[in-house]
């Protein structure tokens, strides 16, 4: 291996890690959860920035649309999750909870789906991040409910 092979090595895993860095370091966590009452556990989508940066939450979604994420219980939060996409700001080290609410009624078929966040740094909102996908399924979700031990 000569010189010039073993720079251009170099210089391709650092462009590799820069790229890895850029759009990966700040990346916010998400995860579903129970909560409530055991009997009626409720389900939530919980988002946490754990960057240095804002980070501006653009759209929050199932696909298919199975369930919908609201931007809070109340009957305007569940109308706007209905009818239409809301955003979203987060701080660093801040998390919020967004209810989750199935958007039809049951019917046999499609089993899987992914809840999407579309995402942007605050300090560059132009550019676009790869979005967040969490993969799930109807029965996995019925199951974290069952497990769901209420306080």
């Amino acid at each position: 291996m000569t010189f010039t092979e073993i720079g251009a090595a170099v210089g391709f895993l650092t462009g590799v890690y820069t790229l890895f860095d850029r759009h990966m370091k700040g990346r916010p966590i998400a995860y579903v959860f129970a909560s409530g009452p055991a009997s009626g556990a409720l389900l939530s989508f919980r988002v946490k920035n754990v960057g240095q940066e804002d980070v501006v939450l653009r759209q929050l979604f199932s696909v298919p649309r199975l369930y919908e994420i609201a931007r809070d219980d109340s009957a305007l939060g569940i109308a706007e999750a209905r009818f239409g996409p809301f955003m979203a700001v987060l701080q660093p080290g801040e998390q919020m909870d967004f209810p989750v609410f199935p958007s039809r009624p049951r019917r046999e078929g499609r089993d899987s789906c992914a809840f999407v966040i579309l995402w942007r740094r605050a300090t560059c909102p132009w550019l676009p991040q790869i979005p967040i996908c969490l993969f799930t399924s109807k029965q996995t979700i019925e199951q974290l409910k069952r497990a769901h031990r209420g306080k």
